[in-house]
């Protein structure tokens, strides 16, 4: 409802949804998200998201859409920097309405479950269009790396986990759920930022 509220509300050109449990560990210009001529990056992975705690998620964005209800549509839009557009998210918002016959905050608030980026994913693909929308595909990976466990993570794999950090990544994401040192996360996160000369400019 967050989510989707402030992006109605937003007159930004592109935004950016950050996991909570997501750290950045350097800066990032808009071109991350944004291109020269106004088209911004969709999280559109074929192949991922087809499991069956996501099953329910598609069901139900499909359902309130008004699209044929299938368990998966080929493609996974669940992230932790996940970019919307705006205007497109109030045309999401109309269309809730349009199908269900009710402001839209009535019919979210009446699911038992429902997945936004599941949701705003399928009405970019299935009812905007891709080549309709100022949406892009990008051929390369997520900017953040992600560890989804919930049991104990040691000291060594914390470590480990980090040190797959590339140079196209920007930020990084442990599960809230996940055991773990929060202090030698911290001191890590904290060291990889300075080590862009983040830490010295910004302070």
């Amino acid at each position: 409802m967050i989510k989707i509220s402030y992006a109605c509300f937003s007159t930004a050109d592109a935004l950016v949804f950050a996991d909570s449990d997501t750290c950045f560990v350097k800066p990032f210009e808009a071109d991350l998200v944004l291109r020269a001529d106004g088209r911004v990056r969709l999280l559109s992975e074929p192949g991922a998201g087809d499991t069956p705690m996501h099953h329910e998620w598609y069901r139900r964005a499909a359902r309130l859409l008004g699209l044929p209800v299938k368990d998966y549509y080929g493609r996974g839009f669940i992230g932790n920097l996940v970019p919307w557009v705006p205007e497109h998210a109030r045309s999401l918002a109309q269309r809730l309405e349009e199908v269900n016959g009710r402001r839209w905050r009535t019919v979210l608030l009446h699911q038992k479950t429902v997945a936004e980026y599941i949701l705003y994913g399928l009405f970019v693909h299935e009812v905007l269009g891709l080549t309709q929308s100022r949406h892009y595909l990008a051929d390369a990976d997520r900017p953040v790396i992600e560890y989804w466990g919930q049991g104990s993570l040691p000291d060594d794999d914390l470590l480990k986990f980090v040190g797959t950090l590339g140079p196209e990544h920007v930020a990084l994401h442990i599960q809230s759920k996940a055991k773990y040192s929060f202090e030698l996360y911290a001191r890590t996160v904290r060291a990889l930022w300075q080590a862009t000369g983040a830490g010295r400019s910004h302070g």
